[in-house]
């Protein structure tokens, strides 16, 4: 056996619509030990004219080709066929062609107009059009993108999978748009499309300030239709002045708030009733660009697991697993019958539905009834939620009635981890669970209150465990691409992507909110670093490079001396429980954290600049770091010990590089100290907590940071899930020890920064990780750590070049070991002191 799988284009499989010069990847499976790739032929043809228009030929490894042939032409599918000969003799072809399909490559393509209502009201308009088709189609797209989120109908028929469309970005700048495929729709005949469009991100409420009208005040659309006849024709049916709208039966729509339809109007996309004159609009002034990523869509259904009456008398839908979507409702009614609910994370002490963490977000939906059946669902709105408190109801619930829809960004799961401490495995799902909850287009804090903000801390903190979760490369580069387009003039980053940080934020004291914080403004230089790492992929080093760049800038020149960061709206150690009680600032002092983030972005720099062969900088910046790394040591160093004496502190300086030999030394024997100072528990918060068990790994303390992740006591990873948490929580301590929550100024039960500790369980447990030299794992490191109290462990990772595996079971003093290493790499296996190199295969040890 050998065979091609995961062939993906723009890192998506048959993407409709793809912007400039697709990427084409795709990974091996053999039956065979070191049975690898030898040469590849690559063709492109075009479906409708069907004709070959490139050819790629080359002997070698590389599974990656970008192609270089003659320009795309606009709204055009494409079929990609590809052939791959081993170093056995064997062929392997795709079982079907892949395909994709052009948007526009220039925006002057761009016919139609934006089209909006003119009126402001609550209720989610409704644009239509009617038109007649008369002959044979050849093809048929339509383009289309709003000021707010859509849902786009054809006679009535919902088309595309996504939710939110056109997603989050920095409208001003630039604003997505998704192509749709219509010709099996279109039939000789009459027909009309109707698109709702909802406030959204656009104008709808934003921040924990509920603050409106953040890019404009009202919502629209564009549309562009091109219908292609059998006969050569082109006609193009557009957004203009005479489409018409109405008020739709959503009569109410806002993302913290819910929603609220009156099923009894006519108004619904089902119908063309439409009757009002549109506006034309100039649009939010951001450029059109087709989507880099597949969007939010409905990905998973659950059951309640539950319903039950509560002590304040109302019944409870409980989901079993805290989630991000909706709920789906089918039942009998009569006109004029009343449905309210409202969503929520955990239950009191009581047992009544919790609601004080969700600050002023109402998370809650209410339904008029039509006569006959209802199916009731949410358009223009998501909670964060486990339990749904049924408030009015024209009936006694039942279980049967419910469903629950989970959203979030189609991405592929890509690590299985299994182990024989079940806390552990329900901590790694929670981990996913909070990956899922919150990649909804944007990488938010929470899916719950009144915030779900892409905060860049948080982001910069996960993504490499995001990476090991999921393959996120298209929907972190859709993030980085509104990063670059928000970043300020100065190359400052916003704490925020999208950036609608409160210009009176509390935490920004007397600096201007176009200054960042250490390890949030980090992320323009981290994240598309960690992107290669994964992923191989220089592109995304070449798109981000100058944004790095810019921001290590920012602070190079920022203060009074460029070789320390003292300056700014520093946010330290964030929640670390070193400091006084209900303090959000943790111990550690904010020019050492900034200025060891400050360090390892300059790092990142330089290492960049190799890998994109800029010469001068790599050299610039290799010595600017340099100077870094020996006023830090002046300034923090005293008889090779680190003078700020927190676990944070320790943990930064070893994972960031910024100790000699004898200093690491002494920093991780005073980690170690004040861990069992601590009652061998941590006390670290966002900046320290990744770092820290990583920290104890690199300086031969494994044994000691497995123990400490494996602490149940509060606090730690493991407490939460003694606690029941199906999710991983904002606080280690959002509910204390003895059954009181923490602040409901902020205290999420869905966020996913502390669940960046299962980086270090792969890589330095499991044993998953490459070489420091390596991206794209083309080098694996397999490191298995055989001293640990788990006597079972299965972990895989399919990674962009194949499956890794390690898995092992202690038997009798015995360790079988077994191992599996892709297609087209090498592995270095390191244990009990040795390193032995592994060639692509399945491998069985016992030790």
């Amino acid at each position: 056996m050998f065979e091609i799988y995961d062939f993906s284009i723009n890192y998506r499989e048959n993407p409709t619509g793809i912007d400039g010069a697709p990427v084409f990847r795709w990974k091996l499976k053999s039956d065979r030990q070191e049975n690898c790739q030898k040469s590849v032929i690559l063709e492109v043809y075009d479906s409708i004219e069907k004709r070959f228009i490139w050819k790629y030929e080359y002997e070698g490894r590389n599974m990656e080709i970008q192609y270089d042939g003659v320009p795309f032409s606009d709204l055009r599918r494409y079929q990609v066929q590809l052939r791959v000969y081993s170093t056995g003799g064997d062929c392997a072809k795709l079982n079907q062609a892949a395909e994709f399909t052009t948007g526009y490559a220039a925006e002057e393509a761009w016919k139609a107009k934006w089209i909006v209502s003119g009126h402001k009201s609550e209720a989610c308009p409704m644009f239509q059009k009617q038109f007649r088709i008369n002959k044979k189609i050849k093809t048929a797209y339509a383009c289309v993108s709003a000021m707010g989120i859509y849902e786009l109908y054809v006679d009535g028929k919902k088309m595309g999978n996504t939710v939110f469309s056109p997603g989050w970005s920095s409208y001003k700048k630039e604003i997505n748009y998704q192509i749709y495929d219509f010709k099996e729709y279109l039939k000789t005949g009459e027909h009309f499309i109707s698109i709702l469009v909802g406030k959204g991100w656009y104008s709808g409420n934003l921040t924990w300030n509920q603050t409106a009208n953040l890019y404009g005040d009202d919502v629209g659309c564009i549309v562009q239709i091109e219908i292609n006849y059998e006969d050569g024709t082109t006609e193009y049916i557009l957004s203009d002045e005479t489409w018409k709208w109405c008020d739709s039966y959503i009569t109410y729509a806002q993302i913290y708030n819910g929603e609220y339809q009156d099923l009894t109007k006519a108004e619904t996309p089902e119908t063309f009733i439409a009757n009002n004159a549109v506006k034309i609009s100039e649009g939010s002034g951001g450029r059109l660009r087709v989507s880099l990523d597949d969007g939010i869509q409905e990905m998973e259904k659950r059951k309640p697991c539950n319903i039950f009456r509560s002590p304040a008398g109302n019944y409870v839908v409980d989901m079993g697993q805290n989630m991000t979507g909706w709920l789906q409702i089918k039942l009998q009614g009569k006109n004029g019958d009343r449905i309210r609910l409202r969503f929520g994370e955990i239950l009191d002490q009581e047992g009544n539905v919790y609601y004080d963490n969700l600050r002023s977000a109402k998370q809650e939906a209410v339904y008029l009834l039509k006569n006959g059946t209802n199916e009731l669902c949410e358009h223009f709105t998501y909670h964060g939620f486990r339990y749904v408190e049924v408030i009015e109801y024209p009936a006694e619930p039942s279980i049967q009635d419910f469903e629950g829809i989970v959203l979030y960004t189609n991405m592929k799961e890509t690590l299985k981890f299994e182990c024989d401490n079940k806390l552990v495995n329900q901590f790694i799902n929670n981990v996913k669970w909070s990956q899922k909850d919150n990649f909804t287009g944007v990488p938010t804090d929470c899916p719950q209150r009144d915030e779900r903000l892409g905060w860049t801390g948080d982001a910069q903190i996960f993504i490499p465990t995001s990476c090991y979760n999921f393959q996120c490369d298209a929907f972190w580069e859709e993030w980085l691409n509104t990063l670059r387009n928000d970043q300020y003039e100065s190359g400052s980053v916003p704490f925020i992507v999208p950036d609608v940080l409160p210009h009176n934020w509390d935490c920004l004291g007397a600096w201007d909110y176009k200054h960042t914080s250490a390890a949030w403004g980090d992320a323009a230089v981290i994240c598309p670093w960690i992107l290669y790492k994964f992923y191989g992929n220089k592109r995304v080093l070449e798109k981000s490079y100058e944004s790095m760049k810019a921001f290590v800038e920012y602070v190079r020149r920022g203060g009074k001396e460029e070789l320390v960061w003292d300056w700014g709206p520093q946010l330290g150690d964030w929640l670390a429980l070193d400091s006084k009680e209900d303090s959000y600032y943790g111990a550690t002092s904010t020019t050492y954290t900034a200025t060891v983030y400050y360090a390892r972005s300059v790092k990142i720099l330089g290492e960049a600049a190799v890998v994109l062969k800029k010469t001068d900088d790599a050299e610039e910046y290799r010595e600017l770091y340099e100077r870094i790394y020996d006023r830090f040591q002046t300034d923090w160093i005293r008889d090779n010990k680190i003078i700020e004496e927190t676990q944070t502190a320790q943990a930064l300086a070893i994972t960031f590089g910024l100790l000699a030999e004898e200093q690491e030394k002494e920093a991780s024997q005073k980690l170690s100290d004040l861990l069992k100072k601590n009652k061998g528990l941590l006390n670290t918060g966002f900046v320290g907590t990744p770092e820290l068990c990583k920290a104890l790994s690199m300086t031969g303390r494994t044994k000691e940071a497995e123990e400490l992740f494996l602490k149940t006591e509060y606090p730690s990873w493991l407490y939460q899930v003694k606690k029941g948490a199906t999710s991983v929580w904002e606080h280690w301590d959002g509910i204390k020890e003895n059954g009181d929550f923490w602040s409901s100024d902020m205290n999420s039960f869905n966020h996913y920064s502390y669940g960046s500790v299962e980086e270090w369980l792969v890589s330095w447990i499991a044993g998953i990780t490459q070489e420091k030299d390596s991206s794209g794992f083309s080098k694996i490191l397999l490191r298995p750590f055989l001293e640990s109290s788990i006597k079972k462990m299965y972990c895989s990772y399919e990674s962009i070049k194949g499956t890794i595996v390690c898995a092992w079971e202690k038997k009798d003093r015995i360790t079988d070991l077994y191992l599996e290493v892709p297609c087209n790499t090498e592995a270095i296996l390191e244990i009990q002191g040795s390193r032995k190199k592994l060639l692509p295969g399945k491998y069985q040890f016992y030790i």
